[in-house]
């Protein structure tokens, strides 16, 4: 099983743990897609984020780059997958990404919130994404 990791320092874990965020964009680096349609994909957390506390010794216990996918209890379904271009996205895309409804220029705010997650400049810059449409589901 594979994992997938949201930031936290822009409340995007947090969105998709609640289910208001329910598409990712992830920069295509002339790489095949991650992620496939129907896949099951753990959700990274800290394990103290989880309660883990016997993994307390571990990298993982305060960095999810180091967990195991086995052990997260919250998945992603993945339902689609499109290669597009950054600026491509569609207002409804920009709600889906966990931009709220109420704010006036959408496809603005997004593009601040993606400069921050992937560093400056990449909205100008307008590279190739994999937009990953998915559900939230909870381990079996």
């Amino acid at each position: 099983m594979k994992k997938i990791m949201f930031s936290e320092h822009c409340h995007m874990q947090t969105q998709v743990l609640r289910g208001k965020k329910t598409m990712t964009r992830r920069l295509a680096n002339g790489l095949p897609a991650r992620y496939r349609k129907g896949e099951v994909v753990a959700i990274a957390r800290t394990y103290e984020d989880i309660g883990l506390w016997d993994m307390w010794q571990t990298a993982g216990w305060y960095n999810k780059m180091f967990v195991r996918p086995d052990l997260m209890p919250d998945h992603i379904t993945v339902i689609d997958v499109k290669g597009e271009y950054l600026q491509d996205i569609s207002v409804e895309d920009c709600y889906r990404e966990g931009v709220p409804r109420d704010i006036e220029d959408p496809r603005a705010f997004f593009a601040e919130l993606i400069d921050r997650i992937n560093g400056k400049g990449t909205w100008n810059r307008n590279p190739m994404v994999y937009a990953y449409a998915f559900e939230l589901t909870k381990k079996n």
